[in-house]
């Protein structure tokens, strides 16, 4: 049984630390409480994510994304190659973060002191 991949943006975190996304985004069928393939073309990585809730009225759904499982994609349905290339779809995740957390700002560094 293939595991569903959802396309996700990973930039898009809401307040409870969920993830919304639209159901016809998913290779599958959405349930509550299964586990899926959240993947971003943009970057292309991907992870593991917890479907947290479904609202079929809106067709939304709301992930849980495990972002330390974040991987380069291979781009298969539900495999994440988790042997290569690790290192580097963390680090673009991290440095993209550090980018648009320092865009503006100052940043000053001051040395720390040992306490023995």
């Amino acid at each position: 049984m293939n595991q569903v991949r959802v396309e996700v943006d990973l930039n898009s975190v809401r307040t409870d630390g969920t993830t919304r996304v639209r159901l016809a985004r998913a290779s599958g069928e959405l349930h509550q409480g299964q586990m899926v393939t959240a993947y971003e073309s943009e970057d292309g990585i991907a992870g593991e994510a917890y479907v947290l809730r479904v609202d079929a009225t809106t067709g939304y759904a709301f992930l849980t994304i495990n972002r330390a499982s974040l991987r380069d994609d291979d781009g298969s349905v539900g495999t994440i190659n988790f042997s290569q290339n690790a290192n580097r779809a963390v680090a673009r995740v991290a440095n993209q973060h550090a980018t648009s957390a320092s865009t503006g700002a100052t940043v000053r560094r001051s040395a720390l002191r040992r306490t023995y």
